[in-house]
């Protein structure tokens, strides 16, 4: 979609590409997404009737808006997981708690002082990071679902994980209830690294070696999403599939603690 700055206070600098198709057997596509300088999401809502569609954009909106209204001030974490809060509320009071989303997103955010990034997420919707400098794919969120808990319980495998009845059950959702509990993880990024958000109707589809090969051979963001959806659609089809790539051009100078991370 384009080259993006983090907002004038950020060292951070991404361009991205997203891809969306309402897949093989679905009337609507109920995921939504939304990308802005220093923040990109992607959300599959649930409810029936129309009531995912809202959900996800309801929520993709106030995350918007929470980030346009910052203006060009470096976001803090506290800021993002308002916004979030102000988007769950807002689906819960339009349904009732009857519809729902996911959500995962990336965002450049301060923390604890120091300029780093974090990935948050509620249900099924992943987010992925290729590491440029290893060449490493690594699945960054926990799907919150009776599928992975019965994977973290040892009941069944990874492959019959994929293939499972229960697969599409999540145990967490935006705006199922007043208070939303969400996964975080803060890390740090360097240039030529890519990041994968999608949804579930390309995670179930399109398995973690594939994505890793596209995520290194696809010239661009957009080829690479495009290619995402191209291969969810011949492989399955049989849900919405929506694909978030971000990659780092520009990253903050390395820090005392990353050089402690690694």
């Amino acid at each position: 979609m384009g080259d993006y700055s983090g907002g004038v206070s950020s060292s951070y600098r991404f361009r991205s590409g997203v891809a969306t198709d309402v897949g093989h057997r679905r009337d609507t596509n109920e995921d939504s997404y939304g990308t802005a300088d220093d923040l990109f999401i992607v959300a599959d809502g649930m409810g029936g009737h129309d009531a995912g569609e809202v959900a996800s954009a309801l929520t993709v909106k106030a995350l918007l808006t929470g980030r346009k209204e910052h203006g060009d001030k470096l976001v803090e974490l506290t800021d993002l997981q308002q916004w979030l809060t102000t988007g769950n509320k807002e689906v819960f009071d339009y349904s009732n708690g009857r519809a729902g989303t996911t959500v995962t997103l990336l965002c450049a955010v301060k923390h604890e002082g120091v300029e780093r990034l974090a990935v948050i997420n509620v249900g099924d919707s992943r987010t992925y990071l290729y590491r440029s400098a290893d060449e490493q794919l690594v699945q960054l969120t926990e799907d919150h679902s009776v599928v992975q808990e019965m994977l973290r319980s040892g009941h069944i495998t990874a492959d019959e994980a994929r293939h499972h009845r229960a697969k599409n059950m999540i145990t967490r959702a935006v705006g199922s209830q007043l208070r939303l509990t969400a996964d975080v993880m803060m890390l740090d990024a360097a240039v030529g690294d890519r990041f994968l958000l999608c949804s579930d109707g390309l995670s179930n589809a399109v398995d973690h070696h594939e994505i890793g090969l596209v995520l290194t051979s696809a010239q661009t963001p957009q080829d690479a999403a495009d290619t995402f959806v191209e291969q969810a659609l011949d492989l399955d089809g049989s849900d919405n599939i929506t694909a978030v790539v971000v990659e780092v051009l520009d990253a903050p100078p390395e820090t005392d603690h990353q050089k402690v991370q690694q």
